[in-house]
């Protein structure tokens, strides 16, 4: 695992190894190994860019702020991991589904509008990466700049770019 320079990629068996060079967000939960210098505090939510008190992630799953040189193993468990690779893009991603990310990007955590908190999201902005854990594996659409698209709230993971979102019952 140490050897690489990413610093989360999918290995044999759905692993993912997260590389710690400095800082950055991941949970634990499912982590199978780990090595090096590293350093764990509990991680808290920034809301409109303003950083809280709020835990970041809940029982069992909270997120930390990891910090010094090492790497963890983690196990998908029953899922699926996918490294994403931002270039000064936007990125929205289901709050549940952020394993790990890049302290380097800009990020702060908000809901879909018309969804009362039901669907938690971060917000990601910037060069960097963030890995996702997903039941399934990722489906990528492509939505025109007039269109619009309707997908169920339940398989939503995230959208990237300057898309604007709303809940809608179903007719």
């Amino acid at each position: 695992p140490d050897d690489g320079d990413l610093p989360f990629e999918t290995a044999a068996g759905g692993l993912l190894i997260v590389r710690v060079r400095g800082r950055l967000m991941s949970r634990t939960e499912g982590v199978l190994a780990s090595g090096g210098e590293l350093a764990y505090e509990p991680a808290v939510k920034r809301v409109r860019g303003q950083v809280t008190s709020e835990p970041f992630g809940v029982d069992p799953r909270p997120m930390f702020l990891v910090s010094g040189k090492g790497h963890l193993v983690a196990s998908p468990r029953g899922g699926v991991f996918t490294a994403l690779t931002l270039d000064d893009d936007i990125l929205y991603v289901r709050e549940d589904l952020v394993f790990a990310f890049e302290e380097c990007l800009s990020w702060e955590v908000g809901n879909v509008p018309g969804a009362a908190g039901s669907l938690p999201l971060v917000q990601f902005r910037g060069a960097g990466s963030v890995a996702v854990r997903s039941q399934k594996p990722l489906v990528g659409l492509k939505l025109g700049v007039t269109k619009t698209l309707y997908v169920d709230a339940d398989v939503l993971a995230g959208w990237i770019g300057r898309v604007v979102p709303r809940v809608v019952e179903p007719a």
